[in-house]
């Protein structure tokens, strides 16, 4: 590490820490985004820390949750690439996909940005049928992997990463999310 991976420093517009793509700092985003919005649409958060190791606890426990109607499950880990462009990934033919998709695509065209969607989940360490999440709840519902992750993250590698300058184009992105779902409802 080229800085303290047990604190978080700034050089050169990117954050740097240990977990900081992976995912602490698009989580803490989210957390910080959903308090300014001031949502109140019933937000359900899944949060488990044990996918490196293969979730044993997550597998024994989400298996038996009964959640309410979930109307899209948003994954944190999206993508930039070195390029600009950003890759999103979707599950599933539903129509507030479309609508979300569309209105990220608005965005991104607004600043130049190209998207990339890619009509699958997110690699997981241990497979897809290993994730608790994936297995256990998601089920039939919309799912969508957006966020601020880019080719110099290195999740899980050392100087771990990621791009401040992204955050505020994931905040036009979560917030088109929360507009479409809110006028659902």
């Amino acid at each position: 590490w080229h800085t303290n991976p047990w604190e978080l420093t700034i050089r050169d517009d990117r954050l740097y820490g240990l977990g900081i793509a992976d995912n602490i700092g698009p989580l803490a985003h989210r957390l910080i985004e959903f308090e300014n919005m001031e949502v109140d649409l019933g937000l359900l958060l899944v949060i488990q820390g044990e996918e490196e190791i293969g979730s044993p606890w997550a597998h024994q426990v989400f298996e038996s949750i009964i959640l309410p109607e979930v109307e899209i499950w948003i994954e944190e880990t999206g993508y930039f690439y070195k390029n600009g462009d950003q890759r999103v990934l979707q599950k599933g033919e539903h129509e507030i996909l479309k609508l979300i998709t569309k209105r990220i695509m608005s965005i991104n065209e607004s600043e130049g940005i190209n998207t990339k969607v890619r009509k699958r989940f997110m690699t997981k360490a241990f497979g897809m049928e290993n994730c608790p999440c994936i297995a256990h709840l998601l089920g039939d519902k919309p799912y969508l992997a957006i966020g601020p992750n880019d080719d110099k993250t290195k999740v899980h590698g050392t100087d771990e990463s990621m791009d401040s300058n992204l955050l505020p184009i994931c905040t036009k992105h979560l917030a088109a999310v929360i507009n479409e779902v809110e006028a659902r409802c």
